[in-house]
């Protein structure tokens, strides 16, 4: 996520280490696996989930039609001529 960010121009992106040191204007890039970001005012952090960066969440890719048409052909009657 840190080269995407970059590659779109944003400065200042480092990624997460152990030693995390968090200062102002600079973002940090951590694999915290959240569903959604949050704000703590009080810290003066953001945190953003990469559907809330990106704009997309990850979907289930739907089955191949065939595969879904051979399960249906599979419980209807058979045809006779």
């Amino acid at each position: 996520m840190a080269d995407g960010l970059r590659g779109r121009g944003v400065r200042h992106v480092e990624v997460c280490r152990d030693d995390l040191n968090l200062e102002a204007g600079k973002i940090v890039v951590c694999d915290l696996g959240l569903s959604g970001g949050f704000k703590l005012p009080s810290a003066d952090l953001i945190v953003l989930s990469p559907a809330e960066i990106y704009g997309w969440r990850k979907l289930r890719r739907p089955k191949a039609a065939s595969q879904v048409s051979a399960r249906l052909r599979a419980h209807l009657p058979a045809r006779t001529a």
